[in-house]
This record gives structure tokens, C-alpha cells and sequence, in this order.
């Protein structure tokens, strides 16, 4: 069941829209946050799901402190389709 608005448009858990939320649906919820995380600094992500950090900034965005767990964790994300490239 859809909720809509006053007006009768969709609302959306997520603000970026449905097909965002079919990509994050079958993602881990460590995965998801990741997304969402960079989803939120950087809107255009989606359009192409790569993007490319350097490994500091991606580690103070997603909160790791172990860089090796952190690649490991993107190299799982990106079997998915949503590439995150270190730098």
C-alpha cells in the first residue's frame, strides 16, 4: 500500500524516490547505511552508483576507523553494482 499526500502525490520513505529504494532493498543494513550516508553528501551518487574518494574522506564519512575493514566492506558493496573507489 502506497501513502499519498493531500494533494495525492506518493510519499516516499526515502526522499531521493522508488527507484532509489528498490536499489537499497536487497543491501545489507551496514551496506545501506553506506549509501545512504553518501547519498545524502553527494544526491548526484544515484545517478550512476560509482564514486570516487580519497580513503580519508571516506573514512570519516562512514565512520571506520580500520581501512581494511572499511575496503572490505566496499568490494561486498560493489558486487552489488554500487562502486565506491578509493583514492
Amino acid at each position: 500500500m502506497d501513502a499519498h499526500d493531500e494533494q495525492g502525490k506518493p510519499l516516499s520513505v526515502y526522499y531521493w524516490g522508488r527507484d532509489i529504494e528498490r536499489t537499497l532493498a536487497p543491501l545489507s543494513k551496514i551496506q545501506r547505511r553506506i549509501v545512504e550516508t553518501l547519498l545524502e553528501r553527494y544526491p548526484t551518487f544515484a545517478d550512476t552508483w560509482t564514486l570516487s574518494l580519497p580513503q580519508k574522506e571516506a573514512m570519516a564519512l562512514l565512520d571506520y576507523h580500520d581501512s581494511r575493514n572499511m575496503r572490505q566492506v566496499l568490494e561486498h558493496l560493489a558486487a552489488t553494482g554500487i562502486v565506491i573507489t578509493l583514492s
